[in-house]
């Protein structure tokens, strides 16, 4: 049986993917990260390339935070039933759901660092953005794998 100190943070292998947080945590914040970096080029190229706004820089958020959900259900019915799930089991609904507000939380603190650095009609503040958007998922890539390692 879990306790109740341990249904926050994995202390162990056996409690991966119960608690709220997990080695897999970081993945599922690097995913916000990359995938709203990735999608916010697509508003760029709007903006700034065709010159319409076509693709607001919000719905790169809302497309991030989709993905996210969509990949919670995908990871743990499609993957389970592959047998692909790490250790054969399914997320609680208390790591599921945390998997997804972390996506939201990445996405979201992008996109406080878009509206922050992002000057109108300003190219440049765009790429320095966009180091910054590297730089950051980098770190989480490598976070990522740290924490990995560090879970027995």
């Amino acid at each position: 049986m879990i306790g109740i100190q341990n249904d926050i943070i994995a202390e162990i292998t056996a409690e991966v993917g119960i608690s709220a947080i997990d080695f897999f945590t970081w993945g599922h914040i690097a995913m916000g990260f990359g995938f709203f970096a990735l999608l916010s080029f697509l508003h760029v190229y709007a903006k700034y390339v065709k010159q319409n706004d076509k693709f607001p820089i919000w719905l790169a958020f809302l497309i991030t935070v989709i993905i996210g959900i969509f990949w919670e259900f995908f990871e743990n019915f499609v993957l389970w039933s592959w047998g692909l799930k790490f250790e054969g089991r399914q997320d609680s609904l208390l790591n599921a759901s945390m998997d997804i507000i972390f996506v939201t939380l990445a996405a979201a603190f992008y996109l406080l660092l878009w509206k922050l650095l992002i000057k109108p009609g300003e190219m440049k503040s765009a790429y320095i953005t966009y180091t910054v958007y590297l730089i950051g998922f980098i770190l989480m890539i490598i976070f990522y794998f740290v924490g990995k390692m560090m879970t027995p």
